[in-house]
């Protein structure tokens, strides 16, 4: 049998493993923790089997089915992604097994070794997508079980704390990272698809579609419609609260000028609300009001 009939299994018996775990795994011993060991030991030998027939044909799997419209799912390994896969795998692997003996005696195993093996299934993937708005969702996947994951023992303040830190700073990178792929696809229909349309079947997001027709894209194109997306707007607002925390810092962002439609911005830290304040009396007393006063907790 083909390796590239049960490639799909790679990132699918991690998420059954997933699902098993979360709803019998009070119920098994060990949390369950043995059967995301057994999935990803199969998804491991599987990849390793996708690893020797690239190795051997030189020849890329392909896998994909269509979705809708000019979307698709499908499975991309190449030798670079073949290594990976064996890695992810056989690491995960080991995490799991060592973790049977790490968690034998807290009560939330069960959770555990489910969202380990969610998370897991995620990172595959990530390594498996064969176009880039499969990768986003995979790569979301990985953000959510990083954040069950730091938050694991979320009775702990500090483990609560870390966990919400985690997600919303990866949120920040992962909106630009969906309003890149809202242009690229926008620019993709407008610009490359006219060009295409003779063939069966086009999968504008797809990376070999995109790899191959990029430069039909006008240069600059791109960069001009991301900086118009992402520019930064201050707006004139104050507000300020008393400090309880000693670990606080004031940061302080007073408008500087406007230049060709761009707000230019000083920003200042500071270690004490009454810093804080005496520098904004001395603000107002020279007459400039516009400025934001903002609280960051670290």
């Amino acid at each position: 049998m083909a390796v590239d009939n049960i490639v799909y299994l790679i990132p699918a018996l991690p998420v059954l493993a997933f699902v098993l775990t979360l709803a019998f795994g009070k119920k098994l011993p060990s949390g369950g923790g043995y059967i995301p060991i057994l999935a990803i030991a199969i998804s491991c030998i599987i990849s390793v089997l996708a690893f020797l027939q690239i190795n051997e044909t030189g020849v890329p799997i392909e896998v994909s089915a269509h979705w809708f419209s000019v979307l698709n799912v499908g499975i991309l390994i190449d030798p670079l992604a073949s290594v990976m896969l064996m890695m992810v795998t056989f690491v995960s692997l080991l995490i799991h097994i060592y973790a049977i003996g790490y968690m034998a005696h807290d009560p939330a195993k069960p959770r555990y070794f489910a969202e380990t093996a969610l998370f897991t299934a995620a990172m595959l993937g990530v390594v498996l997508s064969d176009n880039i708005l499969q990768f986003f969702i995979a790569w979301e996947l990985v953000g959510l079980c990083s954040y069950l994951l730091i938050g694991f023992w979320f009775r702990k303040p500090s483990a609560a704390a870390a966990g919400k830190k985690a997600f919303l700073t990866t949120r920040v990178g992962d909106v630009l990272f969906l309003a890149g792929i809202v242009i690229l696809f926008f620019n993709m229909r407008e610009h490359v698809l006219p060009h295409i349309t003779g063939h069966e079947t086009v999968y504008l997001l797809q990376f070999s579609t995109i790899f191959e027709n990029i430069h039909l894209i006008p240069s600059g194109q791109l960069t001009h419609q991301t900086t118009h997306f992402t520019q930064i707007i201050c707006t004139s607002r104050m507000n300020y609260t008393t400090c309880t925390q000693e670990q606080t810092c004031f940061k302080e962002c007073m408008i500087d000028k406007v230049e060709h439609g761009k707000t230019y911005c000083r920003s200042t830290y500071y270690r004490s609300h009454s810093q804080c304040q005496h520098h904004i009396s001395k603000l107002a007393d020279r007459g400039k009001s516009k400025y934001t006063l903002d609280i960051v907790h670290y």
